[in-house]
């Protein structure tokens, strides 16, 4: 994957890779999810339903550095997932 990604985003697609996870959050719909994020209201909420392995929620997370005053919330039904995505 490329060096040019955030650093919480690399991580995470080299998690889901090692795991064999295919379904992450494509490049292109992760920078468009960056600047989603970052347009988010002060002291907003997001809410990502199926986190998988975490690539899109660092996606999210990095269009808000170095914000704090967002919420993010992330739910994943598999618990072998959502192990490996609190990972990050």
């Amino acid at each position: 994957m490329n060096a040019d990604l955030p650093e919480l985003v690399r991580v995470a697609h080299e998690r889901a890779e090692a795991a064999g996870f295919d379904y992450s959050c494509d490049p292109d719909v992760g920078r468009l999810l960056a600047v989603l994020a970052a347009r988010v209201p002060d002291d907003g909420r997001i809410l990502e339903m199926g986190t998988g392995l975490g690539v899109g929620v660092g996606w999210l997370v990095s269009g808000l550095w170095p914000r704090t005053d967002v919420t993010v919330t992330t739910i994943e039904s598999d618990p072998e997932r959502a192990g490996l995505a609190a990972q990050g």
